[in-house]
Protein backbone atom coordinates (compact mmCIF):
# COMPACT_ATOMS: atom_id res chain seq x y z
CA UNK A 1 0.00 0.00 0.00
CA UNK A 2 1.45 3.32 -1.01
CA UNK A 3 0.94 6.53 0.89
CA UNK A 4 -0.23 9.52 -1.12
CA UNK A 5 0.50 11.93 1.66
CA UNK A 6 0.13 12.79 5.28
CA UNK A 7 -2.91 14.63 6.54
CA UNK A 8 -2.85 16.74 9.69
CA UNK A 9 -6.08 16.34 11.61
CA UNK A 10 -6.66 18.95 14.27
CA UNK A 11 -8.86 17.19 16.77
CA UNK A 12 -8.27 19.07 19.95
CA UNK A 13 -5.16 19.94 21.89
CA UNK A 14 -2.74 18.21 19.49
CA UNK A 15 -2.35 17.53 15.82
CA UNK A 16 -2.70 13.94 14.68
CA UNK A 17 -1.10 12.72 11.48
CA UNK A 18 -2.86 10.24 9.24
CA UNK A 19 -1.49 8.49 6.19
CA UNK A 20 -3.77 8.83 3.18
CA UNK A 21 -3.51 5.81 0.88
CA UNK A 22 -4.43 5.43 -2.77
CA UNK A 23 -7.51 3.44 -1.76
CA UNK A 24 -8.72 6.38 0.33
CA UNK A 25 -8.03 4.68 3.66
CA UNK A 26 -6.84 6.97 6.42
CA UNK A 27 -4.46 5.30 8.82
CA UNK A 28 -2.67 6.58 11.88
CA UNK A 29 1.11 6.14 11.87
CA UNK A 30 0.86 3.25 14.35
CA UNK A 31 -1.72 1.51 12.12
CA UNK A 32 0.58 1.94 9.13
CA UNK A 33 3.61 0.56 11.01
CA UNK A 34 1.56 -2.38 12.34
CA UNK A 35 0.13 -3.13 8.90
CA UNK A 36 3.63 -3.40 7.48
CA UNK A 37 5.07 -5.38 10.38
CA UNK A 38 7.51 -2.64 11.30
CA UNK A 39 7.88 -3.48 14.99
CA UNK A 40 10.77 -1.10 15.68
CA UNK A 41 8.94 1.86 14.12
CA UNK A 42 5.82 0.88 16.02
CA UNK A 43 7.69 0.78 19.33
CA UNK A 44 9.19 4.24 18.67
CA UNK A 45 5.73 5.65 17.86
CA UNK A 46 4.19 4.04 20.93
CA UNK A 47 6.96 5.41 23.14
CA UNK A 48 6.60 8.89 21.63
CA UNK A 49 2.86 8.86 22.25
CA UNK A 50 2.99 7.29 25.70
CA UNK A 51 0.77 9.98 27.22
CA UNK A 52 -1.91 9.46 24.56
CA UNK A 53 -3.85 6.52 25.96
CA UNK A 54 -6.42 6.67 23.13
CA UNK A 55 -3.79 6.16 20.42
CA UNK A 56 -4.08 2.35 20.44
CA UNK A 57 -7.90 2.47 20.37
CA UNK A 58 -8.26 4.52 17.17
CA UNK A 59 -9.89 2.63 14.31
CA UNK A 60 -10.01 3.04 10.54
CA UNK A 61 -13.18 3.03 8.43
CA UNK A 62 -13.50 -0.78 8.76
CA UNK A 63 -13.09 -0.62 12.52
CA UNK A 64 -9.54 -1.99 12.39
CA UNK A 65 -7.23 -0.78 15.14
CA UNK A 66 -3.45 -1.05 14.94
CA UNK A 67 -3.83 -4.41 16.69
CA UNK A 68 -6.18 -5.67 13.97
CA UNK A 69 -3.68 -4.52 11.31
CA UNK A 70 -0.77 -6.26 13.05
CA UNK A 71 -2.83 -9.45 13.41
CA UNK A 72 -3.87 -9.35 9.75
CA UNK A 73 -0.21 -8.95 8.77
CA UNK A 74 0.84 -11.82 11.03
CA UNK A 75 3.43 -9.70 12.80
CA UNK A 76 4.05 -11.36 16.16
CA UNK A 77 6.46 -8.58 17.20
CA UNK A 78 3.93 -5.84 16.43
CA UNK A 79 1.14 -7.75 18.17
CA UNK A 80 3.37 -8.16 21.24
CA UNK A 81 4.26 -4.45 21.25
CA UNK A 82 0.58 -3.50 21.06
CA UNK A 83 -0.35 -5.94 23.83
CA UNK A 84 2.34 -4.34 26.00
CA UNK A 85 0.88 -0.91 25.12
CA UNK A 86 -2.45 -2.13 26.53
CA UNK A 87 -4.41 -2.29 23.30
CA UNK A 88 -8.02 -3.41 23.65
CA UNK A 89 -7.77 -7.15 22.98
CA UNK A 90 -11.51 -7.76 22.64
CA UNK A 91 -12.44 -4.71 20.56
CA UNK A 92 -14.36 -5.85 17.47
CA UNK A 93 -14.12 -4.34 13.99
CA UNK A 94 -17.26 -3.43 12.03
CA UNK A 95 -17.73 -7.11 11.12
CA UNK A 96 -17.63 -8.10 14.79
CA UNK A 97 -14.15 -9.66 14.58
CA UNK A 98 -11.48 -9.19 17.23
CA UNK A 99 -7.81 -9.01 16.32
CA UNK A 100 -7.49 -12.69 17.30
CA UNK A 101 -10.32 -13.57 14.89
CA UNK A 102 -8.61 -11.60 12.12
CA UNK A 103 -5.29 -13.38 12.75
CA UNK A 104 -6.97 -16.78 12.76
CA UNK A 105 -8.90 -16.08 9.55
CA UNK A 106 -5.67 -15.00 7.86
CA UNK A 107 -3.93 -18.20 8.99
CA UNK A 108 -1.62 -16.44 11.44
CA UNK A 109 -2.07 -18.99 14.21
CA UNK A 110 0.86 -17.79 16.32
CA UNK A 111 -0.61 -14.27 16.47
CA UNK A 112 -4.08 -15.64 17.19
CA UNK A 113 -2.76 -17.78 20.07
CA UNK A 114 -0.74 -14.87 21.48
CA UNK A 115 -3.83 -12.64 21.43
CA UNK A 116 -6.14 -15.24 22.95
CA UNK A 117 -3.61 -16.00 25.71
CA UNK A 118 -3.17 -12.28 26.49
CA UNK A 119 -6.93 -11.80 26.63
CA UNK A 120 -7.37 -14.78 28.96
CA UNK A 121 -4.63 -13.41 31.28
CA UNK A 122 -6.27 -9.98 31.31
CA UNK A 123 -9.69 -11.36 32.29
Amino acid sequence: MEVDGLIAADDGPGVALQAATRTGKRLTPIMFAAMHGSAETLRVLLEAGKGDTMMVFQADSQGFTALHHAAAAGSVKCVQALIEARSALGLPDKQGCTAADVAETAGHNECAALLRDARARAA
